[in-house]
């Protein structure tokens, strides 16, 4: 009987433990619990004690006054002031926190301490020219490529740590990589299954979004070709002599801005052609083809809400600061 005594009280022991630990993940909220959901916790602290209880106290559960809050720690750790407002709770929750990001390739430096937060309720513009680092951003956010320093939180948390993170975050950085061959509905019904989101759930958003209609046609038929712009930008000294023989030939021209023309039904070679035929100089000859974005923005110009207009010098624009950023978004 002795010698069953110390068993009986380890096993006592580890069964506490293993109660403590339920307990603990039963109150815990559910910003406080990462890596897996509760219910997955409790699986691994009754399958494996006491290791599970011990995984999941230091891999599953956050604590201190940031735990389950969307502002934690390292989004505070180098403003003592805000870590103090953290505490206290007057830091607003940020649904996109970047703090301090650099990345570099080689000798290149992509981002330099870039900082910003996207805050519930407001439009953020994310702006810059080719090249500053905005594809970089957000796929270092989307767990894609790791940072060289700083960091970048969804919802409080790494994109990585997220369980099923299209639950949260919807991301699409280039529409070009769409399967050609599946119609837009199999396209979400293939990554909402990845997730654990239901047929209902896709059907509501290709609703919500007034994509219905084309749901079962191909999402290789891209929207681009049907929508975008494609001409060819032509710059020559005898404009007026080249407009008249390409008209002729059943092209349509109009002014491009700065003595430009904009020629559209006639491929640049059959320009060049027509013009060496009529001994016209030419100077410049660009094909131009719109992106997504000029496609979307051209579709939906004439359902425009808001439109930006040139400020006066020395004035800020309605709904400006004086460093021109809009006061409901913030861009980089």
């Amino acid at each position: 009987m002795r010698a069953t005594a110390p068993i009986l009280l380890i096993l006592l022991l580890v069964a506490g433990f293993d109660a403590f630990c339920l307990i603990d993940l039963a109150r815990a909220q559910a910003g406080q619990v990462r890596s897996l959901p509760k219910w997955a916790w409790a699986v691994v602290i009754c399958a494996s004690n006491p290791w599970g209880g011990l995984f999941y106290l230091v891999y599953g559960r956050l604590r201190g006054p940031a735990a389950g809050r969307l502002d934690l720690a390292p989004q505070t750790t180098g403003d003592p002031a805000r870590v103090a407002a953290a505490w206290h709770g007057e830091v607003s929750p940020a649904a996109i926190e970047i703090d301090r990001l650099a990345k570099r390739f080689g000798a290149t430096t992509a981002l330099d301490g870039l900082s910003f937060a996207v805050r519930p309720g407001h439009v953020t513009g994310f702006l810059g020219p080719n090249g500053a680092g905005k594809t970089t951003t957000m796929r270092i956010a989307l767990g894609l490529v790791a940072p060289t320093s700083g960091t970048a939180l969804i919802g409080g948390r790494r994109y990585q740590d997220i369980v099923r993170p299209l639950r949260q975050v919807g991301a699409l950085l280039d529409a070009g990589e769409v399967h050609s061959g599946r119609t837009g509905r199999q396209h979400l019904l293939s990554i909402a299954r990845s997730n654990g989101i239901g047929r209902r759930r896709v059907d509501e958003v290709l609703q919500l979004t007034g994509l219905d209609a084309v749901a079962h046609r191909p999402a290789g038929g891209r929207f681009v070709d049907a929508n975008a712009r494609k001409d060819v930008l032509v710059r020559s000294p005898q404009a007026s002599d080249l407009v008249r023989l390409l008209v002729a030939q059943g092209a349509t021209v109009r002014p491009a801005g700065d003595g430009g023309l904009a020629v559209t039904g006639m491929g640049a070679p059959l320009i060049a052609d027509l013009a060496a035929g009529q001994r016209i100089a030419v100077h410049e000859l660009t094909p131009r083809h719109a992106s997504l974005e000029d496609a979307y923005l051209g579709l939906t110009s004439a359902s425009t809400d808001y439109r930006a207009g040139t400020a006066t010098p020395g004035t800020a624009p309605p709904g400006a600061d004086r460093t021109g950023a809009a006061r409901t978004g913030a861009g980089s």
